[in-house]
């Protein structure tokens, strides 16, 4: 009995080290007093609080050499003062509820170091909090949008660039959703041709009552148009607006939504942006959301 324990308890300790490779956060680490848990959430926190003092560092020693009185610098030391307490608080931690508590004031660290380079174009910084960008209220209202649950178990089984990009469809919703300024029919809409088939179309990120929006993110700035995917995709968005939209009830032809293509990574090459207005869509923004 002794020897089948341990056997579990290294199971289960493995498997929650294995899954810290590849999310962000585990759902075991919720406060039951589990010893392999506690160990796990404090080796992430400890990875992710080093990997923050990296990126203060690195856009330390830059800023410092081209301008060595920036009025950056002072805030930078402050923040890395901030991340140092984390990770001595957390060497200190005995209980789930302390090691909570730092993951809260971490994820917060993270979020306002992302903000902050957002603010002053420090490139160190924009993916300072790739995949903590939804809290547990921002998750249970998406949970509770058509399309919502799909969208936050993808989250869970995606690299970090289609996180990001998951994320970046999640905030527009609920920017959408709490301003009230129009319905969500769907979040992450797959398209299949014929319909009814299992062959896929293409795939509308968000669908409103009166948008088709498509999310990207990547770099474009010195795109001067779509290509590649990115064209199929903006093909098929168009013809699935202008031909393939009947009502479920009555069968009848709808009439194309408007469509708006965001990208949150800027720059954006204004050349992509007047090639997107000159092939009819109707609004494109930019940056993080």
């Amino acid at each position: 009995m002794y020897a089948r324990k341990n056997s579990l308890r290294a199971k289960h300790s493995q498997g929650n080290l294995s899954r810290l490779l590849t999310i962000d956060w585990c759902e075991c680490f919720a406060p039951t007093g589990c010893i392999f848990c506690l160990i796990c959430q404090g080796l992430l926190l400890d990875r992710r609080s080093s990997l923050l003092l990296g990126k203060l560092n690195t856009a330390e020693t830059r800023i410092s050499s081209l301008e060595p009185n920036s009025k950056l610098l002072k805030p930078i030391a402050g923040i890395k003062g901030a991340v140092n307490r984390v990770q001595v608080k957390l060497s200190a931690a005995k209980t789930p509820q302390e090691v909570q508590q730092q993951t809260t004031t971490l994820k917060k660290l993270a979020e306002n170091i992302r903000k902050f380079g957002d603010k002053y174009k420090i490139k160190e910084f924009e993916d300072a909090a790739p995949s903590w960008g939804l809290s547990n209220t921002e998750r249970k209202i998406v949970s509770n949008l058509p399309g919502g649950k799909e969208l936050l178990s993808k989250l869970e089984r995606v690299d970090e660039n289609k996180r990001r990009a998951l994320i970046e469809e999640a905030r527009l919703a609920l920017n959408i959703n709490r301003n009230a300024a129009d319905d969500i029919v769907a979040i992450g809409k797959d398209i299949f041709n014929p319909p009814g088939s299992t062959k896929s179309f293409t795939e509308i990120d968000l669908e409103t009552k009166d948008y088709m929006i498509q999310i990207k993110g990547g770099d474009y700035s010195s795109a001067k148009k779509l290509s590649g995917a990115d064209m199929i995709q903006f093909t098929r968005t168009k013809q699935y607006n202008q031909n393939m939209l009947f009502d479920s009830k009555t069968g009848n032809k709808l009439p194309p939504k408007k469509l708006r293509y965001h990208f949150f990574k800027e720059p954006v090459d204004p050349r992509l942006i007047k090639w997107l207005t000159d092939k009819k869509i109707d609004q494109v923004t930019t940056g993080k959301l």
